[in-house]
């Protein structure tokens, strides 16, 4: 059985560079396969959606977790952070 890898994604939620995204997970399918990857990223907008765009298209498993912030830093972190 192949190792599976998981690739986790955090960046700024105005990242615009697609292409260095695209170019630090085309070297790891390539290596290891669309099947043994996974890319995990929080379901935010910017960087995190871009990966999960590019590694549908190279064929690598995605996984959405979006931050529970209510349960990280307690009631009413959501609002503290968004605005």
């Amino acid at each position: 059985m192949a190792d599976r890898y998981v690739v986790l994604v955090t960046g700024s939620r105005s990242w615009d560079d697609p292409d260095a995204i695209r170019n630090a997970l085309v070297p790891i399918v390539a290596e290891h396969g669309p099947r043994n990857v996974t890319v995990r990223h929080g379901r935010a907008m910017g960087a995190d959606m871009m990966a999960d765009s590019i590694a549908r298209q190279l064929g690598a498993h995605v996984e959405q977790r979006p931050a529970d912030w209510d349960v990280c830093a307690g009631p009413g972190a959501s609002r503290r952070i968004a605005g």
